[in-house]
């Protein structure tokens, strides 16, 4: 279940969204599950993805290689799921820093900053990052980027 290519049957994917088992031990099978092919299964995952509120910190490191996924939703999730280690999340910006500068989906580059404006503490090079950001052609990821460099958190 440490492979991001093992499936999870659909049935495993509602159970796991309706919160009738412990999402936190099927994370990397659940990014894995956002790669399908399936929309039916992508939307499960995601719901479930959406349920755990901390993401625990021995998994911190297999989600931080996930930002750099060529799967948007896998890169997308992975920057998401960092921000649920609270104050943890500083340790692994680097790895949405790096979404943000070079995901070719604009969608994940999004998510990214958004990510990035709930992580405490941010160092010089997520708000060189956002800072470009802001100067971003597309208004939906210039905005994302102001609002995070004007968080606080910053």
């Amino acid at each position: 279940m440490d492979s991001i290519t093992t499936a999870l049957s659909l049935e495993q994917l509602r159970r796991l969204a309706s919160g009738s088992e412990s999402v936190s031990e099927h994370v990397i099978d659940l990014l894995g599950a956002m790669q399908s092919s399936d929309e039916e299964s992508r939307a499960w995952a995601s719901d479930a993805l959406e349920t755990l509120e901390v993401l625990p910190l021995a998994l911190a490191a297999q989600v931080a290689e996930r930002c750099s996924s060529p799967h948007a939703a896998v890169a997308a999730w992975a920057c998401i799921l960092l921000t649920r280690l609270g104050s943890d999340a500083t340790k692994y910006q680097s790895a949405i820093v790096a979404c943000l500068n070079d995901h070719p989906a604009i969608s994940t580059r999004q998510q990214a900053a958004l990510a990035l404006a709930s992580v405490p503490d941010l160092d010089s090079a997520a708000l060189d990052a956002l800072r470009q950001a802001a100067d971003s052609d597309d208004p939906r990821l210039k905005r994302l980027a102001t609002s995070a460099l004007a968080s606080g958190k910053s």
